[in-house]
């Protein structure tokens, strides 16, 4: 399992400038790596969600959020960051294209879970904040395992249902 400090590179962004990420990190609860284009109207509705939920009551909880932009530009990187209240990937690190390789994120929002040790909780934290904006479950490990057993189980009916009709 790679370190915070290996995944996100040697420095983040915060309101008051650069900070190490294995100092941002230290004691928190979750990880959130959240993947979106400021330009998308999907990404521009949930990060206000996110933001609002983030505010009212994740923050609290201890869910530590890095954007990660997907923006075509610096300017827009700065336009869209500017918006929100956590902490943000630098443009120009390296690591911006390799994170959403490794999560395989195509288009935003993506919000990937990460617990305190770095290891994946859910790719799937758009759908968790969204259904839980107070953080009632945080850090969502069950509801995550429970989740991704339930999409498993509908894509196995799914393929139940092909051969069936592929025999008949």
């Amino acid at each position: 399992m790679a370190t915070f400090g290996e995944l996100l590179g040697p420095s983040l962004l915060s309101r008051e400038g650069e900070v190490a990420p294995t100092d941002a990190l230290s004691n928190c609860g979750a990880v959130g790596l959240y993947f979106a284009t400021g330009g998308v109207p999907e990404c521009i509705d949930f990060t206000a969600k996110l933001a609002e939920a983030y505010n009212d009551a994740l923050e609290d909880r201890g869910l530590v959020i890095v954007l990660v932009s997907r923006d075509a530009s610096e300017a827009d990187f700065e336009d869209h960051y500017g918006l929100m209240p956590w902490l943000a990937l630098p443009f120009a690190a390296e690591q911006r294209d390799a994170l959403a390789s490794r999560f395989e994120v195509e288009q935003g929002p993506q919000l990937v879970i990460l617990g305190p040790e770095g290891e994946v909780i859910s790719t799937q934290g758009v759908t968790l904040v969204s259904s839980d904006p107070s953080g009632e479950g945080f850090p969502w490990k069950e509801r995550a395992t429970e989740q991704e057993g339930a999409e498993e189980a509908e894509g196995e009916g799914a393929d139940e249902e092909a051969e069936k009709e592929q025999r008949s």
